[in-house]
């Protein structure tokens, strides 16, 4: 996670709002949109 994060800090300008946040909340983000996203692929995930 520590070089995606210095890969993303190195983008040369934000491309929108999330740009803005810190690296470690960037992939906490990521982390729960992708569990979010799973879980509803899940069968039966959104009962």
């Amino acid at each position: 996670w520590a070089a995606a994060g210095a890969m993303l800090e190195a983008t040369p300008q934000p491309l929108n709002e999330d740009e803005l946040l810190p690296p470690a909340r960037r992939v906490a983000q990521a982390m729960r949109d992708y569990l979010e996203w799973e879980r509803m692929l899940r069968p039966g995930g959104q009962a």
